[in-house]
């Protein structure tokens, strides 16, 4: 090691001392840097730092065929043509729901209307099966959850009064027409009649399925990491005020102070 480097290192290491003295000295201001650090890494860098964070809220729905479909052999406006698997997304999409749904959230976001909305949702069938995503993407992740769920909801209600309504109406007719008919096509008619009875009993052929999934696409950070940023923060802020206070009211505690104060050996 040279000279230079040696002389360096020398100074360095009483100035170093100095400074961690005038921060010991003063230590209830780092104290009350870290409580703020804490409460800044809790309350308010997860909103700072997560604005440019977009969330994803995904509802699963269950759309089954319609009975009425079926009794006449129709194909089905859900169910999939042709054979197809799954569910045809096209008649998911009813700007009448989202009208009420953005009505309805027209003190949470004013500039909501019912055609933004539903270019906003997207409908995914989830092939080999009866089930359909429904999935909004927002900054506000309780704005995109309450979007997603009301939507499918009232779709759900109205799907299931207007399917119901269809079956009675079907039944009615094949009653009539049953008694029309004698023989082995009575007994045909009879027994779907009797197989679509069964099919009001099981429930509605639409339902929401579970509960919301929230899933982000941006660079969100965890608790942890902002709880930590937030830490190193307020000691910053609490050592620098400890040694602003230092330089501006200098006292002379123990003799190494009267020393540096008086520049004296």
């Amino acid at each position: 090691m040279s000279e230079a480097s040696a002389e360096t290192t020398v100074r360095l290491g009483p100035a170093v001392a100095n400074l961690l003295r005038s921060i010991w000295r003063q230590r209830e201001l780092v104290v009350l840097g870290l409580l703020l650090g804490l409460a800044l890494g809790y309350w308010g860098l997860p909103k700072v730092l997560n604005t440019g964070s977009t969330y994803d809220v995904t509802v699963r729905m269950s759309v089954q065929k319609s009975p009425a479909d079926s009794i006449f052999e129709i194909v089905p406006a859900i169910g999939g043509p042709d054979g197809q698997v799954g569910a045809s997304t096209d008649v998911l999409k009813d700007i009448a729901i989202a009208d009420r749904v953005a009505k309805s959230l027209r003190e949470q976001d004013p500039e909501l209307t019912g055609t933004i909305l539903l270019e906003g949702l997207t409908f995914t069938a989830v092939p080999g099966s009866p089930f359909v995503d429904i999935t909004y993407a927002d900054p506000d992740p309780r704005l995109a959850t309450t979007i997603v769920q009301r939507y499918a909801e009232l779709y759900a209600e109205q799907r299931n009064k207007v399917e119901m309504q269809r079956l009675d109406q079907a039944l009615m007719r094949l009653k009539v027409y049953a008694t029309t008919l004698q023989g082995v096509d009575r007994q045909a008619v009879n027994e779907v009649i009797r197989k679509s009875e069964v099919a009001k009993l099981r429930g509605p052929v639409t339902a929401v399925v579970g509960q919301p999934i929230v899933t982000t696409t941006g660079p969100p950070l965890s608790r942890p990491v902002t709880l930590a940023l937030g830490l190193l923060l307020g000691l910053a802020i609490g050592a620098g005020a400890a040694l602003l206070v230092e330089t501006a009211f200098r006292k002379v505690i123990t003799p190494t102070d009267a020393e540096e104060g008086s520049e004296l050996p």
